[in-house]
């Protein structure tokens, strides 16, 4: 039953001893349009590359991984080359895995190589026991399926590989380490969801599952906001304004300046409301900014110019005394 289907498929076969395409073997001719493999007289050709060309973008696993047409271009003419060199699989199946392909565009070269494969003689390196064919054709038979079978070992090889490299939880640090607290928890979160839905996750990734590392580092996080809190909390600050007549209100003039020279953010990168850069700066030195706006703004409307600059001037004073006295 075998042979005959895998009959309907096979071209003439000249069996060479080296490595190289036959001159009497027909070439394989580039195609232009994907529609040219999925349509012909041979239905069941059509059916099975059909079949391939739906789960190839169907599939997520393989978004945005290859083109179709590239894709059937370079199966059809590899599996045309496996008939004439399958009494070399080893060698053979070394050319296939150093085409110059992306990993992800391997495995997916590799899949549905195989899947035309098997298709194509309608059994798999699985079946070899119930053909019952003696002589040359089942000798041939016998070596495509076994150079499938080497195929099929090294998708399984790259597979487990690609899946191991997407779970290290190393990487996933590495990824974090730069980020604010809750961009690091939400991250985490993330790839903990990704790793819980995926049906096809790697197994045995050492003695910890990647989800308990997750789980672990968050808790550590955490752990270690709460411990900051506190300590922030209980630690009395170490500077208190003087008491000196308009201190308060000067160093709210030069914190506002300084705030408007955009010479702070926060630890994410982003620009803090004046507000909430006042409540900081009334934190560390012990004092209530609560009410700067209305500080700032009586200063500015019931005193001179020259009131609301003397600090500043002040402040060159001090830098230009300094400045000569170092030349």
């Amino acid at each position: 039953m075998f042979i005959k289907f895998f009959n309907r498929f096979r071209k003439p076969i000249v069996f060479k001893s080296e490595f190289e395409p036959d001159v009497s073997y027909r070439k394989f001719k580039y195609q232009s349009n994907i529609d040219y493999f999925l349509s012909g007289e041979d239905n069941n050709a059509i059916e099975l590359n059909f079949k391939i060309y739906t789960e190839l973008i169907e599939d997520p696993r393989w978004e945005n991984t290859i083109e179709p047409l590239e894709l059937f271009n370079l199966i059809h003419k590899k599996i045309e080359y496996m008939y004439l060199y399958c009494a070399k699989p080893n060698k053979y199946v070394k050319h296939l895995t150093s085409l110059p392909l992306s990993s992800k565009q391997m495995l997916c070269f590799l899949y549905f190589f195989i899947k035309l494969g098997e298709g194509r003689l309608g059994c798999s390196y699985d079946d070899i026991d119930k053909i019952n064919d003696d002589g040359e054709e089942w000798n041939y038979i016998n070596q495509l399926l076994a150079t499938l079978n080497l195929i099929k070992i090294e998708y399984n090889k790259l597979d487990q590989k690609l899946k191991h490299e997407k779970y290290n939880f190393n990487n996933v640090l590495d990824h974090i380490k730069p980020l604010s607290y809750s961009h690091k928890i939400a991250y985490l979160i993330e790839q903990k969801s990704v790793y819980q839905q995926d049906d096809d996750k790697p197994k045995n990734i050492g003695n910890i599952s990647f989800e308990n590392r997750c789980n672990i580092e968050i808790e550590k996080l955490k752990t270690l906001a709460e411990f900051d809190e506190k300590s922030t909390s209980t630690t009395q600050p170490k500077l208190k304004l003087s008491s000196k007549k308009g201190t308060k209100t000067n160093l709210i003039r030069v914190l506002h300046t300084l705030y408007e020279m955009r010479y702070f953010e926060t630890s994410d990168g982003q620009i803090p409301t004046k507000l909430e850069f006042m409540e900081v700066m009334g934190e560390y030195f012990d004092t209530n900014f609560s009410d700067y706006a209305r500080n700032l703004s009586q200063s500015l409307q019931n005193q001179p110019l020259e009131a609301n600059t003397k600090v500043f001037m002040e402040m060159i004073s001090i830098i230009e005394k300094e400045h000569f006295t170092n030349k």
